[in-house]
C-alpha cells in the first residue's frame, strides 16, 4: 500500500471519529443574586474550555476564571463504537506548585473605586486566605510594583485584568470556596460587593 493510500486511509478515520468529554467545575452560586437589594445579572461564556461568568452589579461587572476546571471521563468514538476511554478524576488544570492563580477582570463603569487587593478574602473549606501577590497586563502595575496597595480607579475606567495568587493548591470544584471582596474593591456611592459564592456544576462537550 502506498504511502499517500495509508494517509488518506488515516484521514478517513479520523473523520469519523468524535470525542465525549465531562467533568465539573466552580460557578458562582445563585445564592450570590438572590436575595441582593441591588440590582444584579449574571452572564456565562466560555473562553480557552473555561467557563467565565461576568456579574454585573450597579457600577462595576466582575469576571472570574477560576481555572479549576476537572475533566472526569475522556472517549473516542469511532461512529457509534467506542475506541478509547478514560474514567476518573483526571487533572488537567491543577497547579502543581501550591501557587494559585485566580483570574479577575473588573469594568469600572462609575468613578470612585479604590482596590485593596491584601483585604481581598478567599475561603476554600471554612479555611480563610489572603493574596501573596498581585500581576496585572495594565498601566496601573508601575503602582504595585512600587508597593502601592490601594488603587484609586478615577483615571482607569474600563475593563482591567488582575491575577490574585494565593498559597494553596488549586480548590476542587465540589470544595466550599467563597470570595470577599467587600472590603477590598470599595465605592461610597454603592452598596458592598457581596460574598461571592462558587458551587460545583457538572458540564460535558462533544468535539472532533
Amino acid at each position: 500500500m502506498s504511502r499517500f493510500l495509508i494517509f488518506i486511509t488515516t484521514l478517513l478515520f479520523l473523520s469519523a471519529c468524535t470525542a465525549f468529554e465531562k467533568g465539573i467545575e466552580s460557578r458562582i452560586s445563585e445564592k450570590t443574586i438572590n436575595g441582593q437589594q441591588q440590582t444584579s445579572s449574571l452572564d456565562i461564556k466560555e473562553r480557552n474550555r473555561e467557563c467565565v461568568e461576568i456579574l454585573n452589579l450597579p457600577g462595576i461587572s466582575l469576571e472570574f476564571e477560576l481555572q479549576n476546571r476537572i475533566t472526569t471521563h475522556d472517549s473516542v468514538w469511532l461512529l457509534i463504537i467506542p475506541i478509547h476511554w478514560t474514567n476518573g478524576r483526571v487533572d488537567y488544570s491543577r497547579n502543581k506548585k501550591g501557587k494559585y492563580k485566580l483570574r479577575m477582570s473588573v469594568t469600572f463603569n462609575e468613578k470612585g473605586y479604590t482596590f485593596d487587593y491584601r483585604m481581598v478574602k478567599l475561603y476554600v473549606d471554612g479555611k480563610t486566605f489572603s493574596p501573596i501577590d498581585l500581576r496585572s497586563w495594565e498601566t496601573i502595575q508601575d503602582d504595585i510594583d512600587n508597593g502601592k496597595s490601594i488603587i484609586s480607579f478615577d483615571d482607569h475606567l474600563g475593563r482591567k485584568v488582575f491575577y490574585l495568587s494565593f498559597d494553596i493548591k488549586t480548590p476542587f470544584p465540589d470544595q466550599d470556596i467563597k470570595l470577599d471582596l467587600s472590603e477590598a474593591l470599595i465605592n461610597n456611592n454603592f452598596p458592598s460587593i457581596p460574598v461571592i459564592q462558587f458551587k460545583e456544576h457538572k458540564w460535558s462537550r462533544w468535539y472532533s
